[in-house]
């Protein structure tokens, strides 16, 4: 706000993210310049999303020499695994010069479910309370068998996605069929490196609580120490797929709708 209100402060120049994506990966260009010459840049990737999701809608951009020749899975923004990387060393070059907000790393670990379980679980521990055990598979085809099977009651979930797609619960339709096609999407975007920073996502399983079905989640947004907003998500028609989000409406105490 300030940027834009005090323009003899500040010269606020706009990217679109196709412009921003396609300077960071081929590093020329006006926008490649313009950027080598700015003090602050704002922007970047939210990988809270499935950033690598391959969408064959995606238009396929111009890609660097050494990839000119080379198929690959396009995805929502318009990045391959190869040209991520670039991208990404692109982005600690200008952080040389320039201020970046918010950190590209920051991004990073923030889409993370599993690092933000670590934090949850760390802040509920220090506060007496407990929290739900959350722990990696390395199969998951096999615990989604059990967990559809009744042998263990838990909820199957992807790392690096806040998509309800990458979700599995006992209740889930033609779930062996959308977890396979899901590990082959994976297998095209991600392919066999293992090593760097974007890492194939884990799958994750924690215990499956069945007033979420009904009663939902509820999704605070806090800034400087200070809720600004409160969201209840719930299943749409029952879906495992489908929510419904809509503003935070309270009943007190909550044990009056248990």
């Amino acid at each position: 706000m300030e940027m834009r209100e005090k323009k003899d402060r500040w010269e606020v120049k706009y990217l679109a993210w196709d412009d921003f994506r396609d300077a960071t990966v081929l590093r020329k260009g006006s926008y490649w310049d313009r950027l080598r010459q700015a003090d602050i840049i704002i922007g970047g990737i939210n990988f809270t999303s499935n950033y690598l999701w391959v969408n064959s809608l995606t238009m396929v951009i111009e890609k660097p020499a050494d990839l000119v020749n080379r198929e690959s899975a396009q995805s929502i923004y318009g990045l391959t695994l190869e040209t991520l990387r670039i991208h990404w060393d692109t982005l600690g070059i200008l952080a040389e010069h320039a201020f970046m907000w918010p950190d590209p790393r920051d991004l990073l670990f923030g889409g993370s479910k599993l690092y933000l379980s670590q934090n949850i679980s760390k802040c509920s521990e220090d506060l007496g309370f407990p929290s739900p055990i959350i722990a990696t598979v390395s199969d998951p085809l096999k615990v989604l068998q059990d967990i559809q099977g009744g042998t263990i009651d838990a909820v199957l979930k992807r790392d690096y996605s806040s998509t309800s797609l990458h979700v599995f619960t006992k209740y889930t339709p033609d779930a062996t069929e959308r977890l396979m096609k899901t590990l082959a999407d994976e297998e095209q975007a991600y392919g066999p490196i293992r090593g760097g920073p974007f890492r194939r996502p884990m799958w994750i399983i924690q215990p499956f609580l069945s007033p979420l079905l009904h009663l939902g989640e509820i999704r605070a947004f806090v800034v400087n120490g200070s809720i600004i907003n409160i969201l209840t998500t719930t299943p749409h028609n029952n879906s495992t797929t489908e929510i419904d989000i809509a503003q935070a409406t309270f009943v007190r105490p909550l044990s009056t709708i248990l």
